[in-house]
């Protein structure tokens, strides 16, 4: 990572021997993202036709579970068979679950499809970064994974306004049918573009599956999960005590001699660099999650349309897209410790501006929208040289296992700040508040609260600046 040159530039990773390579990546991970926004959007009408409103949230939980499960066992696929039979595989449980969601004729059914797709994404998700590290040589590897940032970026534009178009004509099953679709074409194209990677798996990593680990994992995202949508502050310390517990007794698990992992070796061995970089990760992920509520802030204080408020919140989205996009192609370690020292500290002030300027009335959405986008800018601006720093620290011999660790880190982080986010504003009273003020409160105390996290990512993200500085060239 140490050349002459100052940045890698995308004609490098869009044309030539690149071009259909970036084509695949973007859309696997599009495929999946547009997915995502596209269900959210058009929820609200598939309960209206087929019922079962009590079970609405589940098809977000049941779905990001299955991702995890599906983005932690990636690496045991690739392990028994080759990239090309495992995106094959990713593909026909995404598919077979777009299917069946379209075709739902009850609530049950649809969890059920929800499920089998949110494996099937999981999977998809997982195996792009393994593509990144097959397909691509390591100096292209930041603009590959802003790739993957830019498409959930494009997801997060398009997918509402998708869902919603196919929501007002009241034909929400073509939304699932034209995912299967999508789905059906796109591994035309991953067969192509992997066709030299046909070749069984023969490095000997093992492929069994740890289920107690997965169990645990699994479990503890539960826990924390459905504890927070309780007002009971007692429930929420307990779910968020019993999460810390089973979480622990993983990585007790995975700090022992095992063939068989959900992480890296040393993942939780303190002070090691993939510890480091992993925390780096974790802080910065779970400082984002306050977006959850920022649609219904800008509805309750400041009076937005759901349509427009949730544009507005796009705009962390757009914020980690663009910086992805712009700053991913620089090479020297100089720039790339200042970019990864910066990342937090810009998202701190996004944090802070939003913070301040959201609880009020009267301040102008300008504000608003600019702490959004700065707190988007700021983790898009170093997120990508974090996982490349992941990738470079972890041995060679588990190089599945890092590309599915990324991903089933990055959920699980997701699910807990997400969670957490659900606890404050659960503890403050949002089930009964009525007034401005009321939600006034509640939102600066979740988004004060929220702005903890970047504050402690700037010490793991120094360390791992500091690292990159002491690298020979």
């Amino acid at each position: 990572m140490g050349q002459d040159t100052d940045s890698v530039g995308w004609g490098q990773f869009l044309k030539g021997k690149n071009k259909y390579s970036s084509i695949a990546l973007a859309g696997g991970v599009g495929l999946h993202a547009i997915d995502v926004y596209i269900t959210i959007s058009i929820l609200p009408t598939i309960v209206k036709d087929i019922g079962g409103i009590q079970y609405y949230s589940l098809n977000t939980v049941l779905y990001i579970v299955a991702s995890i499960l599906g983005s932690a066992l990636s690496s045991k696929l690739l392990a028994k068979s080759s990239p090309k039979k495992a995106f094959n595989t990713a593909l026909l449980f995404f598919g077979t679950g777009s299917l069946l969601c379209c075709l739902a004729p009850s609530m049950i059914i649809m969890l059920i499809g929800r499920t089998i797709q949110g494996f099937g994404g999981g999977l998809l998700f997982a195996l792009a970064y393994a593509m990144i590290r097959l397909l691509f040589e390591p100096k292209l590897w930041p603009r590959a994974m802003a790739l993957i940032s830019a498409m959930w970026g494009v997801a997060t534009l398009t997918g509402p306004a998708i869902g919603g178009l196919f929501a007002e004509f009241g034909v929400w099953r073509a939304a699932f049918g034209s995912v299967v679709v999508l789905t059906v074409l796109y591994s035309f194209l991953t067969n192509i573009v992997l066709k030299k990677f046909d070749q069984e798996n023969t490095s000997g990593v093992s492929s069994k599956i740890p289920f107690v680990r997965l169990i645990l994992l699994v479990l503890s995202v539960l826990t924390v999960s459905i504890s927070s949508l309780d007002e009971n502050p007692t429930k929420n310390i307990l779910g968020i005590l019993i999460c810390a517990l089973l979480f622990g007794t993983l990585a007790f698990l995975e700090r022992g001699p095992s063939a068989s992992r959900v992480l890296p070796t040393n993942s939780f061995k303190l002070g090691s660099p993939i510890f480091t970089i992993y925390a780096a990760m974790a802080f910065l992920v779970i400082g984002m999650q306050s977006e959850v509520f920022i649609p219904l802030f800008l509805q309750k204080i400041h009076l937005q349309t759901p349509f427009a408020s949730g544009y507005i919140a796009a705009l962390m989205a757009a914020g980690w897209s663009i910086a992805s996009m712009f700053f991913s192609g620089l090479t020297k370690k100089e720039d790339i410790s200042r970019i990864v020292l910066a990342s937090p500290l810009i998202m701190l002030f996004g944090s802070i501006t939003l913070s301040y300027f959201l609880p009020h009335a009267t301040s102008s959405l300008i504000f608003i929208g600019a702490g959004l986008l700065f707190l988007g800018f700021g983790i898009g601006m170093g997120y990508p040289y974090l996982v490349t720093r992941l990738f470079m620290a972890i041995p060679e011999e588990e190089k599945e296992l890092a590309s599915a660790s990324v991903t089933t880190s990055q959920l699980f982080f997701t699910s807990l700040g997400a969670a957490l986010a659900g606890a404050i504003v659960n503890f403050n009273g949002i089930s009964h508040a009525q007034t401005i003020e009321e939600y006034s409160y509640i939102s600066k105390t979740l988004l004060f609260g929220f702005c903890l996290f970047p504050i402690v990512a700037i010490f793991f993200n120094y360390i791992v600046s500091k690292r990159i500085n002491n690298e020979p060239v």
